[in-house]
């Protein structure tokens, strides 16, 4: 089914678009998350727990094994301070903001000291209006507050579709110019909320992607991590405080 894109725009806009994304979906390999999708960096005790909430990102697709993810590639980073991470990963293919409250539900029992937010493409790829989008986080930030209390909460941020190699061309700067909306109203909700917003780097280029041209591959995922890594470290948001 072709999903209707951003009701503002104009009725061919959408058709075109939905047509292409209908294509992409056809013709795109699509790739299986790696299984294992939790594990512990050594160090010292009490280790650090450490929870990813999200879409494909945290499930690991477009990397083989789960160590070379987003989140295991976190966790690494974070055990160079010497402290042992435990890391899990909950994660959905096609998960947009506001399916992600279910995800906490399946992380019920988990105690993270820090949560990772992955999640913003497919709300971007769906049409989702913005404002409605930073609604949904700040939904999903109140939510997780409520779970878990003294945890930090850091969206690892959104990649500009416009990048993204499989979304060439017109199609590309369509859901580019879209996401653009979508990721300011993230970096303002995370303001909002006291939550840290950690933006995509751009040294994740054309090569940084997995074989289906959406996913970043190991490298990519290297060069998101030492990001997220060094947020995390310059910008430590008491968990909270605001929101």
């Amino acid at each position: 089914m072709i999903h209707p894109f951003h009701p503002a725009l104009p009725w061919p806009v959408r058709l075109e678009i939905g047509l292409r994304l209908a294509w992409i979906r056809a013709t795109v390999p699509r790739l299986p998350p790696p299984p294992g999708p939790h594990g512990v960096v050594d160090g010292k005790a009490p280790a650090l727990s450490l929870v990813g909430i999200g879409d494909s990102i945290v499930a690991g697709i477009g990397v083989r094994e789960q160590a070379g993810s987003l989140i295991a590639q976190v966790a690494a980073r974070l055990a160079r301070g010497g402290r042992a991470v435990r890391w899990v990963s909950i994660g959905l293919a096609g998960a947009t903001a506001p399916a992600l409250p279910t995800l906490l539900e399946a992380a019920g029992h988990e105690r993270p000291e820090l949560v990772l937010v992955s999640c913003g493409v497919n709300d971007i790829v769906r049409g989702q209006p913005a404002a409605d989008f930073a609604a949904a986080l700040e939904d999903l930030y109140r939510r997780t507050r409520a779970a878990w209390p003294a945890a930090r909460i850091v969206h690892v941020g959104i990649p500009p579709l416009g990048q993204f190699p499989a979304l060439q061309g017109r199609l590309g700067r369509r859901l580019g110019a879209h996401g653009d909306l979508c990721i300011a109203a993230a970096h303002a909700a995370a303001e909002r909320s006291g939550t840290l917003y950690s933006p995509f780097p751009s040294a994740v280029n054309r090569a940084a992607f997995a074989r289906d041209g959406f996913h970043p591959n190991e490298s990519g995922c290297a060069a998101w991590a030492d990001a997220v890594a060094a947020t995390i470290a310059a910008g430590a948001v008491p968990a909270g405080r605001r929101g």
